[in-house]
């Protein structure tokens, strides 16, 4: 089975010759409702092998080409529990929001980086007036799209569901006045208009549909170690608090990049940035190098497929 965010599941027969994109090709055409190839190339399976309390669980990418019954068959051999997660991890094209299922998908994918905060830019120590505005009526189509509807969330609730960071911008009873003005526009929304709405305003943000990577420590010299990488269409982006860009790098800079790992265990990813003349490396300290590697690769190949390829007149 594999699974997707929203609780959304999809059952699979896989044989020895089946490829990942072919598994990744049928659940979006069959459940999703995304036919078409250059959107299908947006999306990614994911394993996620089971640790328990000893370490972290860890998540991996799968490639396209690789076969997926001799992935399985690895975690079963070793006695090790997995999870196969389909997820969008590129967000190029545009999104045409049709098919339920996909609704529910996106929605419960974008949730927990609104929440989180991370989709969020801070000018200073303020929010402007209009990201205050949409975040109260983001916040209130939470409460339509939820797996629960609230029409009278509580104190604790709109706390929970506020992005973290905003939270404090201003007195929580000021949220919730906006938030109750918003619920009375949209209370005659069903879940799935209201999780189309969510969309359809976030979407404007300037970072949607960026991937975010803690990194504990960079050579890039604007940025401070423990910073936020941003990953999306436009480039790589490296964020501090405020979530607005100190430093960006879009596509047609990049060389290569280059994951590693020392003697002591620790995890880093090199990328290479210039051209045939003069170039640099960016060092990042991540457990998630191949990771952003591969999603990195994806954006560059959709780019190539869709413009042909970048050009860079340094």
């Amino acid at each position: 089975m594999i699974v997707m965010p929203g609780s959304v599941s999809s059952v699979v027969k896989i044989k020895t010759c089946t490829l990942v994109h072919q598994i990744i090709e049928d659940i979006c055409t069959r459940e999703l409702g995304v036919i078409a190839d250059n959107k299908i190339e947006e999306f990614a399976l994911y394993s996620i092998v089971e640790h328990g309390k000893e370490k972290e669980n860890e998540v991996e990418m799968l490639g396209r080409k690789v076969y997926l019954m001799d992935v399985l068959t690895d975690y079963e051999g070793a006695g090790q529990e997995y999870t196969l997660i389909l997820k969008k991890v590129v967000w190029y094209h545009p999104i045409k929001l049709d098919n339920e299922n996909l609704v529910t998908v996106l929605y419960h994918q974008i949730l927990p980086d609104f929440v989180s905060g991370r989709l969020v830019q801070v000018q200073g120590t303020k929010l402007s007036k209009q990201t205050m505005h949409d975040i109260a009526r983001l916040t209130a189509l939470e409460f339509r799209g939820g797996e629960t509807v609230k029409t009278t969330p509580t104190m604790a609730d709109i706390q929970s569901a506020l992005p973290q960071n905003c939270v404090n911008m201003q007195k929580i009873q000021q949220w919730a006045n906006m938030i109750h003005s918003y619920l009375n526009h949209v209370v005659r929304l069903s879940p799935n208009q209201a999780r189309v709405q969510f969309i359809g305003t976030i979407m404007q943000w300037p970072l949607f549909g960026s991937s975010f990577y803690s990194v504990d420590s960079t050579t890039e010299p604007q940025a401070k170690d423990g910073c936020l990488v941003a990953i999306n269409k436009s480039g790589i982006h490296f964020l501090p608090e405020s979530h607005v860009p100190i430093v960006s790098y879009d596509f047609s800079n990049l060389v290569s990049t280059r994951k590693l790992r020392t003697k002591d265990g620790v995890g880093y990813l090199d990328i290479k940035l210039g051209n045939m003349l003069s170039q640099r490396v960016i060092r990042l300290e991540t457990e998630q190098g191949g990771e952003i590697s591969s999603l990195i690769q994806q954006y560059i190949s959709i780019i190539i497929a869709e413009k042909g390829p970048p050009t860079n007149s340094k």
